[in-house]
């Protein structure tokens, strides 16, 4: 007698926990987990990046008297994020070898406010207006500028971005204005 209440205890024993156990496996898998769905990408932050820029330098009213150059520009500066809005600070530095005269380089600093919006996840566009100096190194004076940019970067993961830069200035001083494309990487410190 005492071996069938053993058998019939442990038969309901094990029966017990399987169905407990089963149920857990049903529970776990018929509910779901949260997860957040297209989460946006953090712009905020400290950034520093490397672009290689190409600049259509003319006369203001004569856009035939002009020259072509490339740069490398070195750039920084720091995000804040509310939402889907991105503003903050934007500084270059733009070196300018002159190809027909080697001993002769231009250099440029400028600083711009930049405001933007991550049209999809992981996209920003952006546009910029800022003020900036430039001067050629065989001792010309510095000359000041105005300067209107716009752009588009893509993050490729959570700290590497692809940016394309357009910007038009403007001397101050000289009847002299810039177009110019720049595009390259961008690290974000978030």
């Amino acid at each position: 007698m005492r071996t069938l209440k053993t058998i019939i205890l442990g038969t309901f024993a094990a029966l017990a926990m399987g169905t407990s156990a089963f149920a857990t496996d049903l529970y776990a898998t018929t509910t779901s987990t949260y997860s957040e769905p297209g989460k946006a990408t953090d712009w905020s932050g400290f950034y520093f990046g490397v672009l290689g820029v190409g600049t259509h330098v003319y006369e203001t009213g004569c856009f035939e008297c002009s020259e072509n150059g490339f740069g490398v520009a070195k750039v920084f500066g720091y995000n804040w994020q509310s939402g889907n809005v991105i503003y903050g600070i934007d500084k270059m530095f733009v070196y300018w070898p002159i190809a027909q005269e080697p001993d002769v380089y231009k250099i440029t600093f400028q600083a711009m406010a930049r405001i933007g919006t991550e049209v999809t996840d992981g996209v920003m566009i952006y546009g910029a207006a800022g003020v900036g100096t430039t001067r050629f190194v065989d001792e010309t004076p510095w000359a000041a500028y105005g300067a209107i940019a716009s752009g588009v970067e893509v993050a490729m993961n959570d700290n590497l971005r692809w940016r394309t830069h357009l910007q038009w200035s403007r001397a101050l001083q000289y009847p002299i204005a810039n177009i110019s494309v720049g595009t390259g990487i961008v690290w974000g410190f978030n």
